[in-house]
């Protein structure tokens, strides 16, 4: 064979080694400056159509893992031209989305065939679901103006109003931050608990001392816009009944002893019969302070009033919250409680005695009472002011042996 012939042969050769790997992926080039002269056109032309499957390869390798920033092949590249259109239609297709994301519905997509019209369809329905949700809003907004109680909504995050209805604005004026504002008051509180991520939604009691008013104040989480949840808070006047309350709560209980008076106490002691199972007895005790006419007399109301006081504070420190503790009068008192049977009576009666005498420390009045009880089971037929009656009637007849024992009279106070 000729030399010519071995070099076309060896030319031959190399063009197909390089076309097999150039198969696999293998963008190797071909030495250009060995090859023969009637080669060297297409050693030249290989290495340059290996350069522009290299490109493609790796710009299309890039667009499939949803790289979108990859520099597409140059102008010259003619094989790629279908992917870099593709390349610019998804650029197009994401900044449409951004706006889409914004708010803005009008986009769409007239070219990339299937996925046009599944993603027309889509902003479609986002358009409709957005206009839904703008007008149900709307009707929540113009329910909230219609309203007298304040309505506020504070994106606690951002620590701005989003919506204050038409008494909010009226209260606190149109502020949107608390920017600037050391006013305090409800607008203030309001901010703190938007503020704060483990305030649970619910209700709950504000005085607002700037404004001299009570408020009842509920809290919810809503959606403000598809993506931001706000703090919504419902404000409602209470002064007017805050106030009878608190009259009613001065007038329920005595003034001192802070048990219920008469009139509250007994209807109290009625709600416990009721609530009554066969598994309880009621236990109404009939309390009688002993001298505290005799102390009044001789050492003044005062020391007579903390005789009282002490009392008090010996049958609170026996008796449950449950329980109703009751002072009658004077120096007459009532404790009703529930039990199972005799032995517990016994031993809470027995408690109560050793907290009194707990009370006797040296240098005070020394207390001391008699008493009689009265237990009712469950729906017995028996009346409240009948249990009272009976049980006063015990308390009298103890306090007779009691002074009877002394040599006294059951007259002497």
């Amino acid at each position: 064979m000729s030399e010519r012939n071995e070099l076309q042969t060896d030319a031959l050769a190399q063009l197909t080694a390089g076309l097999k790997k150039l198969a696999v992926a293998d963008f190797a080039a071909l030495d250009e400056s060995g090859a023969p002269p009637a080669a060297a056109e297409a050693f030249c032309l290989f290495n340059k159509l290996s350069k522009m499957f290299k490109e493609v390869f790796e710009f299309s390798r890039a667009l499939s893992g949803g790289d979108l920033s990859v520099t597409p092949p140059p102008r010259s590249n003619y094989l790629a031209m279908g992917l870099k259109a593709i390349h610019s239609q998804l650029l197009h297709v994401v900044w449409q989305a951004e706006q889409i994301a914004a708010g803005d519905y009008s986009q769409s997509i007239d070219f990339m065939g299937e996925f046009g019209k599944t993603f027309n369809w889509a902003v479609e329905s986002l358009k409709k679901q957005r206009g839904e949700f703008d007008s149900n809003r709307k009707m929540m907004l113009d329910l909230f103006d219609s309203l007298h109680s304040i309505i506020i909504l504070i994106d606690g995050e951002a620590g701005k109003i989003v919506f204050s209805n038409e008494r909010a604005r009226f209260v606190c004026g149109t502020r949107t931050t608390m920017e600037n504002d050391k006013r305090g008051g409800l607008f203030a509180h309001l901010f703190k608990l938007a503020a704060e991520p483990s305030v649970n939604a619910g209700d709950m009691i504000y005085w607002d001392a700037c404004s001299s008013s009570w408020y009842k104040i509920i809290m919810a989480e809503t959606r403000w816009t598809e993506e931001k949840n706000v703090k919504l808070f419902n404000c409602v006047d209470i002064t007017k009944e805050q106030v009878e309350y608190e009259h009613m709560k001065e007038s329920a209980f005595d003034a001192i002893t802070g048990l219920y008076v008469r009139a509250q106490g007994l209807p109290k002691v009625e709600e416990l019969f009721r609530k009554l199972n066969p598994n309880l007895n009621l236990c109404l005790a009939f309390f009688d302070l002993d001298g505290l006419k005799r102390v009044n007399d001789t050492l003044g109301h005062a020391v007579g009033d903390n005789l009282i006081r002490r009392f008090a504070d010996a049958m609170k420190r026996t008796y449950r919250a449950a329980d109703v503790m009751i002072r009658m009068g004077g120096d007459e008192f009532v404790a009703a409680f529930t039990a199972r049977n005799e032995k517990i009576i016994q031993d809470i009666l027995a408690r109560f005695a050793e907290n009194v005498e707990a009370e006797n420390t040296p240098g005070e009045v020394r207390l001391e009472y008699s008493y009689g009880y009265c237990v009712a089971a469950y729906q017995e037929n028996i009346t409240i002011a009948q249990m009272v009656e009976h049980a006063d009637g015990l308390m009298y007849l103890h306090k007779k042996a009691r002074k009877e024992a002394k040599g006294m009279n059951i007259n002497d106070r």
